[in-house]
Parts: structure tokens; sequence; C-alpha cells
């Protein structure tokens, strides 16, 4: 396979891509430029397009393979990243994928590893695989023991890390892979200080067991192993998980937008996107965007994309890494938005994107949103507000963020937030009918979700069951 090939293969991938993965690794220095490019924007802080980020993703694991040393410094500066960006792109395994990364790449300079263990703004996880890192390098006898002995005694003197942070458990498995009995004392006063929190007496019984192992057969790999602590020898190996079929993506044939609405992964990469390094800080985040969203298409008078995207983004635009990343995140943009307007020019509800948080904020940026593509309008909105049917509708929404317009308003009850996320999606159907189909409006009220039974019909008058309309919520659109 021609490397040019294995790139459009890796680019594209749905799922495992074995045999372009194979390919890649007989020719892994000639693809080392296209990766270390990537892993250097990233590092910069430029957020990857899906192509680049499957490329970047699946060059990683190969170079690791090939043993390409060269990669090691840039993606040691792509560890300086955020927690949330290494994330999205290691997804929950961080710490187990980039320990076997790291340990594939390492190029026996050992000063950057510890420089970034040491240093409190680099992530928790990623100090977390540091420690698991040297341990291993430790054990082969490719750094100094004593060396890492002595930052495992000062990162406990000088209480390197807050209690709770990920870093501790990463020094308890550097002490428990290397023997370490000494610390057994030190490790125990930590845990009745509070640190490693998530231990329960298990996982320390557990830890307790590993240490005796570790002191009794010092050769042995076994806990290195066991834990993942193995440098990246094959990527269909470590990529297997990949090959297991995805659950797809329920269609609904009764939605309108159901051909234009943005995938889940779609919907991550905007709300990424809208996040990230490449935009202002007053850009709008994806649950502000669906609410600010929402407001205009249920509004009483169009605003043009040429306005509302200057709102969206703040301050100033954001910077661009390419013209196919401002195509890219355009293109997204849109159709959410037209999935808005299909579904209440339809007659039907939008389902609101809301992140879980807190019971006491939850839906709170979503209507900071709503009210901001309401003031692009406010004149042509009063009608509303004195309605005796339509008002509550938009009343309901504002109560959400009512400490914005009245600081001595009273904060609502978790339960009666709780109850208006319940109907976002009737409350707004409900204000654009009140501009667009004024006789519909007795069809709705305000409902409290714990009163229709979910396989009951909306009250909305969709047709629909309640679960599949006003009643799916904070569900993904």
């Amino acid at each position: 396979m021609m490397l040019e090939q294995i790139r459009i293969e890796l680019e594209t991938a749905e799922g495992l891509p074995a045999e372009a993965l194979a390919a890649a690794v007989t020719q892994a220095p000639a693809l080392l430029p296209d990766v270390i490019a990537l892993l250097r924007k990233a590092a910069e802080g430029v957020y990857l397009l899906p192509r680049q980020e499957k490329l970047l993703f699946f060059g990683l694991y190969v170079l690791a393979a090939a043993r390409v040393t060269e990669a090691c410094p840039a993606f040691l500066a792509l560890l300086r990243r955020p927690e949330w960006q290494l994330e999205d792109l290691f997804g929950d395994g961080m710490v187990a994928n980039a320990t076997g990364l790291l340990l594939g790449f390492y190029d026996d300079d050992p000063e950057p590893l510890f420089a970034a263990l040491e240093e409190r703004t680099t992530a928790p996880s990623v100090r977390w695989t540091l420690f698991q890192v040297l341990a291993r390098l430790s054990w082969e006898g490719r750094i100094p023991r004593e060396r890492l002995v002595a930052l495992i005694d000062r990162f406990d003197r000088e209480e390197s890390a807050s209690p709770d942070d990920f870093a501790w458990m990463g020094w308890e498995d550097a002490i428990r892979f290397l023997g370490l009995k000494e610390f057994e004392p030190r490790v125990r006063r930590g845990w009745e200080a509070g640190r490693s929190p998530l231990h329960n007496q298990a996982d320390r019984d557990w830890w307790l067991e590993s240490l005796e192992q570790a002191v009794a057969s010092p050769a042995d790999p076994r806990l290195f192993v066991e834990s993942q602590v193995v440098p990246v020898t094959d990527p269909l190996v470590s990529l297997a998980w990949l090959a297991r079929p995805r659950p797809k993506e329920e269609l609904d044939e009764t939605d309108p937008a159901d051909a234009i609405r943005l995938s889940a992964w779609e919907l991550i990469w905007l709300g990424g996107f809208l996040t990230s390094d490449q935009v202002s800080l007053d850009t709008m985040n994806l649950e502000q965007l669906d609410g600010f969203f929402a407001a205009l298409a249920a509004g009483p008078v169009p605003v043009p994309p040429s306005e509302f995207m200057k709102a969206i983004w703040g301050s100033e635009g954001p910077a661009y890494d390419s013209p196919e990343q401002a195509q890219f995140a355009t293109d997204l943009l849109m159709r959410h938005w037209d999935t808005v307007v299909k579904r209440l020019d339809a007659r039907l509800p939008h389902r609101p994107e809301i992140f879980p948080g807190p019971p006491e904020t939850m839906g709170r940026s979503w209507a900071e949103g709503f009210a901001m593509g309401l003031d692009l309008r406010q004149d042509a909105w009063a009608p509303i507000f004195g309605h005796k049917v339509a008002g509550p509708f938009a009343w309901m929404i504002l109560s959400l963020i009512a400490d914005q317009y009245d600081p001595e308003a009273e904060e609502l009850a978790p339960e009666d937030r709780a109850e208006i996320l319940d109907t976002l999606p009737l409350n707004v159907l409900g204000i654009s009918l009140f501009w667009r189909d004024p006789k519909a409006l007795p069809r709705l009220r305000p409902v409290r979700s714990a009163k229709i039974g979910r396989n009951e019909p909306c009250p909305c008058g969709s047709g629909r069951k309640y679960k599949k309309c006003c009643g799916a919520g904070a569900t993904s659109s």
C-alpha cells in the first residue's frame, strides 16, 4: 500500500483500519513528517479537523510501534495541553494510551519527563502517566533509580499536588511498581489525609498486596503488564477495541431535520472548537449556541446569518487554521441552525443541548444564549411578555437566569429548575406558535414531566409519544 493511500485510509477510517495500520508500520519514517506537523499544531492549540485528528491518533500508534523516537519531543509538547483536549484525542483511556505511546517513543532523554512531572500546571492525568513511565524506565535500568526515588520523596514532602489530584495515583503506582517498601507508611498517611479519595478499602488492600508482590519478585514484569504500563508494539493489538461494532445512531423518521442534524461526534467537534484556543473568550459555547438559535428560530422576525454569526463569535472572529477548517466549522453551525428552524417550522419541538452539571445551575448557559438571541430584536419580542398564554413560556426560560435581570431575584429551587428544563422544547414551540400559528396555542400548556406518562401523547400536539418529543428534554438533537 502506497503512503498516500495509507494516509487516506487512516484519515477516513470508521473503526479499525487494520490493513492500513499494518502497512503504515513498515513505512513509519515516511509518515513521521505528517504526524509531527499535526502534533505541533495540536500542541499550539489548533483544534484539528476530524480527518487530522484520526491521522494523528493512528499515526502515533504507528510511530510508537516502530520505535520512531524522533516523535518524543513533539509528543511531550502535546502532553502539556489542557486535560480536556487530551481526553478528546485519547478518550477515557488517557493514562493507559499515553503511557504506552510514551514508552514506545522514549528517546533516552529523561530530562523532559522529569521536568513535566514536576511542573504543577501539567494535567493530573499526564503526571500520573509520567510516574508510570518513569517507574517502568527505572525498572528497566534506563534511568537512574535513585533519581526517581528522590523525586517520589520530594513530591510527598513538598505536597506537589492537591489531595484530590490524580497525580497521587501515579505516585502510588511508582512506589508499588518498584517495591519501595520504605514509602508504605507515607502512603498510608496520605490515605488518612484524604489523598486519592477514589480509593476504598478494597483498593488499598490490593495496593498493599501489589507492593508486597514487587518486594518479593522485583524482576517480575507482571505488575506493569496488569496495569498496562507497557510500550505499544503493535497498533492492531493496542487498538483492537476499535474493531468492535459501534451502536448506530437511532433514526427518527418523524424528525423533519433528521437528514441534516449533527451527529454525536459532530456536536462534540463543534462544542470543542467553540471553546478552543482559536476563538475569543466571549464566543458562545455549544449550549449557549443552541439556546441562541432556539430564540432566533422561534422569534418574531428573521435575523440574517451575517448578523447572528458575529454574535456567536463575540468580540473577534475565530483564527481559523485553514480554509478547510473555516468551511467545516461554518457548515456545522449552519446545519445546526437549519435543524432548529426545520423543526419549529414543522410545528415540532427542538430538543435542547444541555450540558450536565450541578442541579442548581443546569440550563443556565442555554438560557443565556436564548436571552442573547432575544436581545438582538428586543422591541419585536415585547408583545409576548404580556400575553396570557404565551407569556409564561418566555418567562419560564428567562427565570433560569433571573439574577441577570434582578440581583434580588430568588434563586430557583433545583426541582423548579428541573421542571423548566423538562419543558424547554414545549416552551420554545409555544413561543414560535405565538408568532406563526396563534390558533394552535390553546393546545399547549406548561406541564410537569411527572404528570405525563413517557408513552402518552405529547401535549404539544405533534402526535408523537412524550418521550420522543418534548419529554426528550436535554437529549442530543
